[in-house]
């Protein structure tokens, strides 16, 4: 018996990035499988955007609300939503032409999947870095509970919207992150992930206070872990990974801060300290760099 394809409903939220939408929706446009619809989100943008988005608004859905972060604007286009998948695309990244057509063979392959990712190119204004997945970070398909505590390793998914919208989608008091915090509740209830291992899409990031963005970035992953580490369902192993990635997420904040001048390194700092699972070396560090956070700058940025 012949299965009829998936859907797939393209959620992109945008918060003033006029400059690129162009470029991803046509890549959306130029798809070998046309997507059921593109739903733009505008978060309460403040630049042009409706210049940009005037050549394409017979072809998209578009919705506006007041500015109220990413899980907010990605919940908005997912809630509204009618195909089987919803696929998301950030404003500002670039769909490779086959990305629907691959993610589509392998759903139809394996219906039992709930989140179904693939590999993306990494730019850095304009020039490809890597790939998202290497080395340093795989796809995991085995024992993917305690993988996903101890990272998160999807990209760019396309989500069932059934199973996104019985886990009521992003924690929207979840700022950064919101995405692996999504992943982990799915997988811990039993949804599997599963991935297509070709770059999809162009994950373009731009120069800018980079530092800083490591700050907002960590202070969110431990928001995710720490938030994660209330379940009851843990096993004894899971909750010693989220204890060992929360001392690594704190130890790299207080790095980071230390490095961007933030006025919270030394409340970051002594956060290290009063971990007594931490190493005593890591927390002597800690102290000193307490004490003094200018001479800590200079060592930190000298190693």
């Amino acid at each position: 018996m012949e299965v009829n394809p998936p859907t797939f409903s393209v959620v992109i939220a945008v918060y003033n990035a006029a400059e690129f939408i162009g470029d991803a929706l046509d890549s959306c446009f130029a798809q070998t499988v046309a997507p059921l619809e593109i739903l733009v989100v505008d978060d309460g943008s403040t630049d042009d955007l409706d210049s940009a988005l005037a050549p394409y608004l017979e072809k998209i859905r578009l919705i506006r609300q007041p500015n109220g972060g990413e899980s907010v604007a990605k919940n908005a286009g997912a809630n509204a939503a009618t195909g089987d998948y919803v696929l998301l695309l950030d404003a500002d990244d670039v769909a490779h032409p086959q990305r629907i057509e691959a993610v589509e063979s392998l759903a139809v392959m394996r219906p039992d999947l709930a989140i179904i990712t693939h590999d993306d190119a990494m730019t850095q204004d304009g020039a490809l870095l890597r790939n998202y997945f290497g080395d340093d970070r795989t796809f995991v398909t085995v024992d993917q509970r305690e993988a996903i505590v101890r990272g998160c390793f999807i990209v760019n998914p396309a989500v069932r919207r059934d199973v996104w919208l019985a886990h009521r989608g992003y924690d929207e008091s979840i700022r950064i992150s919101a995405d692996w915090d999504l992943w982990i509740r799915i997988i811990l209830s039993g949804g599997l992930a599963g991935m297509v291992d070709a770059p999809l899409v162009e994950y373009r990031q731009w120069s800018g206070s980079l530092t800083a963005n490591v700050v907002a970035a960590t202070l969110g992953s431990i928001a995710v872990l720490e938030k994660t580490r209330r379940r009851n369902d843990l096993t004894a192993t899971e909750r010693m990974i989220i204890e060992d990635q929360l001392r690594h997420y704190r130890s790299r904040l207080a790095r980071a801060a230390i490095i961007s001048g933030d006025s919270r390194a030394r409340e970051f700092l002594v956060a290290v300290v009063r971990d007594s699972g931490e190493a005593a070396a890591s927390r002597i560090r800690a102290a000193l760099a307490a004490l003094s956070p200018r001479i800590a700058k200079t060592r930190v940025r000298n190693h």
